[in-house]
């Protein structure tokens, strides 16, 4: 059986070279095995700094919040006093300490898509703010301190490079083609179909 060869792809929206190379799948491994399901903890942890009622790090009491709940990060990598400007915010997706974002019943979805569109909006009205990026960083394996469903929320007075050069790349491709660049993409992954992971009258995800 042959091996498959390696074969480089444009990126669309960052308009450089992507290498794929199908063959490292075929390498051998020795190092950490990552298991699917890990021990869950308490419904309410009391040492959790994010469940309703603890008290921060930073000696602030969360309030007994049901739904969502929205604080500045006390240990913020931007403020809008320091030469780093922007607004650091956490956003605690539930009041429940053992369940994911993936996990809740989608009434209780949309109260968290709801809380961050408010967030988007708010920040997004700062004087001197230029971009919001809304995130959710999970698992251990990544560093993440806490793992009470929460995700970030960064403002910032300045645009990163990557979306900017997918703005200018959006905007190269309307001058050009005279047409949306991500509408294009995606209605050809929807008529190849192969690459679609997930699909409903509102939502496509799919593996570029």
């Amino acid at each position: 059986m042959s091996r498959p060869t390696s074969s480089k792809r444009l990126h669309p929206y960052l308009r450089e070279w992507v290498i794929f190379a199908p063959a490292t799948d075929e390498r051998p491994w020795n190092g950490a095995v990552v298991k699917n399901e890990e021990p869950r903890g308490p419904v309410h942890d009391p040492n959790c700094h994010l469940c309703p009622g603890a008290r921060r790090a930073s000696g602030v009491e969360n309030p007994r919040y049901s739904g969502t709940h929205v604080f500045d990060n006390d240990f913020a990598s931007l403020t809008l006093d320091a030469q780093a400007r922007g607004v650091c915010r956490v956003v605690c997706f539930d009041a429940r300490h053992d369940v994911t974002l993936a996990e809740m019943a989608p009434a209780q979805i949309e109260g968290v898509l709801r809380t961050l569109a408010e967030q988007f909006h708010d920040l997004s009205h700062i004087a001197g703010m230029e971009y919001v990026m809304l995130f959710e960083n999970k698992g251990k394996e990544i560093g993440v301190s806490n793992p009470h469903p929460h995700g970030q929320i960064y403002a910032t007075d300045f645009v990163p490079r990557i979306p900017w050069t997918m703005y200018e790349s959006a905007a190269a491709f309307q001058a050009r083609e005279g047409k949306c660049l991500f509408c294009d993409i995606l209605e050809r992954e929807l008529a190849e179909g192969s690459r679609i992971v997930a699909r409903n009258q509102h939502f496509a995800a799919f593996v570029p």
